[in-house]
């Protein structure tokens, strides 16, 4: 991931074909420091791999915001964009860090509401039984990402590998690509699971449970920006949701389908709507959660 984004950043700031308008620089420079202090933590917990210590070291990436502040030149109050970093934890603040779904929610390849969802299921953990009851069936258990919603809760599943026509790859490649982390994969070697194949599909299929329809973001993410959405997640649903009731609720489905054209190219979201939800679920065999 961290490779990734350095090759898009380098990419837009050189004036390639992904490269931002001038209005958009803010958001621009606030991926800079996001990565930057990602680089920062990854060289900050040890050894890192011998690729970065050769290619991608902290004075080539703060060479790189140089290069940037060159290229789109702003004003240093505009240069940290909230909406696109982690936050500090405020001073004087207690209890524990708390995760939460962003809403508006990042552009998705395919959307679909449902209102009036399981009138009969009342509290969230009923929910979420029902959703890990169809999910651990095929081949999604242990591989489930949650969150925290205003009134609700999301879950999405980790990065997976899929066909063109939305099934889920057979055997272990499906799982080998999945940005959430589970220890087995240091970030070069899940740089290499998905940048150095041929052309591929990777999905994120996200549902978030909420009194109504949420909002979502006018333009499309980077796959790289869904690095701290799966990280700073939950294995499961928070204890202290089980028992919130939620009698009128909806249901929210978000597709995130990323297209790599050809090897070593970063996968972009796919938005032709070639496929809609549905064509997702039924080839992922989910087809049940469309259940009223």
């Amino acid at each position: 991931d961290l490779i990734s984004r350095y090759m898009q950043l380098d990419y837009m700031i050189a004036g390639g074909q992904y490269s931002v308008s001038i209005k958009d620089t803010a958001t621009l420079c606030a991926s800079y420091w996001n990565y930057l202090d990602d680089l920062r933590s990854y060289y900050n917990t040890g050894t890192p791999d011998s690729f970065f210590q050769r290619e991608i070291t902290i004075a080539r990436a703060e060479k790189l915001y140089r290069d940037l502040q060159e290229r789109y030149p702003l004003g240093e109050s505009d240069t940290r964009n909230p909406r696109h970093m982690k936050l500090p934890k405020p001073l004087g603040s207690e209890g524990p860090v708390k995760y939460y779904f962003p809403v508006p929610a990042p552009f998705p390849s395919a959307y679909l509401y449902i209102n009036n969802f399981k009138p009969g299921l009342t509290t969230m953990k009923q929910v979420d039984d029902y959703f890990t009851g169809i999910f651990n069936k095929k081949g999604y258990e242990g591989h489930l990402r949650y969150y925290y919603v205003q009134s609700g809760f999301a879950l999405t599943t980790n990065l997976e590998k899929i066909n063109k026509d939305g099934s889920p790859v057979s055997g272990s490649q499906r799982w080998n690509v999945s940005v959430g982390g589970n220890g087995s994969f240091s970030l070069y070697q899940t740089f290499k699971s998905i940048f150095f194949e041929t052309e591929s599909d990777f999905r994120i299929i996200g549902l978030v449970v909420y009194p109504g329809k949420i909002t979502v973001r006018n333009g499309s993410e980077s796959i790289g920006s869904f690095q701290d959405l799966l990280t700073d997640s939950y294995p499961s649903l928070p204890p202290d949701l089980y028992d919130v009731t939620l009698p009128q609720k909806a249901l929210n489905i978000l597709i995130y389908d990323f297209h790599q054209s050809d090897i070593g190219k970063v996968p972009m979201l796919d938005v032709s709507k070639r496929l809609s939800v549905k064509d997702h679920l039924e080839k992922s065999e989910l087809i049940q959660l469309l259940f009223r």
